[in-house]
């Protein structure tokens, strides 16, 4: 096969991605489909990144579902560039129903090109999951253990700057406890966090607008 061969077939292939600006437009893939393992979640690797502390959206896909999303980026720890967490509720149909909440997910990566080296050696044994401590100043704090759905290291982009990305499924007793914490810090893909008084209070926000109310 000649090389200007090869050439045409690969525009071919990646044609349904291009934007009219001639640009690989990722956004069009979903945020996650669980249970398909590390492949799918390098799909969506190449925009990672591209989120705004505090930055919540309402949009629709293809698949007749509509998702609230609230993205937090914690301050940059000690340790070396952090993390971003994107929490995600998912209704069926072209409105938010809270009463038809589907799932409730939150996504947690690297930042893009954050040197990996601080991160290493608790990554040797340690494996992917995510902790929130509530209130861990407190003698009734409590701390929340999630394990990854599906996780990989992905996108388009040079060596050294891949991405670890991971997906956590949230119950709504989950975010309901993380809602009224007064505090929140955790960890992640090896990383610690620690959530800005405005971050807890955007969770809040989040969890009313997704949540469907329970009677007492």
């Amino acid at each position: 096969m000649s090389r200007r061969t090869f050439m045409r077939i690969a525009i071919l292939a990646l044609a349904p991605l291009l934007a009219s600006n001639g640009v690989l437009d990722l956004s069009r893939q979903s945020l996650a489909p669980f249970g398909a393992g590390a492949a799918f979640a390098q799909i969506d690797a190449g925009y990672l990144a591209d989120v705004r502390d505090l930055q919540m959206s309402v949009t629709s896909n293809a698949e007749n579902q509509t998702d609230v999303a609230l993205a937090l980026v914690p301050p940059q720890p000690t340790t070396g560039p952090g993390v971003t967490l994107v929490f995600r509720a998912r209704f069926p149909g072209r409105t938010v129903d809270v009463s038809r909440l589907s799932e409730i997910v939150v996504r947690a990566h690297y930042r893009v090109m954050s040197d990996d080296r601080a991160r290493s050696a608790r990554a040797i044994n340690g494996i992917e999951a995510m902790h929130m401590n509530l209130d861990p100043q407190r003698p009734g704090g409590v701390t929340l253990a999630f394990f990854p759905t599906n996780w990989g290291y992905g996108g388009f982009t040079p060596p050294g700057g891949e991405t670890p990305v991971a997906y956590f499924m949230v119950t709504p007793a989950d975010l309901r406890a993380i809602a009224v914490a007064g505090a929140v810090t955790g960890d992640v893909l090896w990383t610690d966090f620690v959530l800005t008084p405005n971050q807890v209070e955007a969770l809040r926000t989040f969890a009313s607008r997704v949540l469907p109310i329970v009677r007492q």
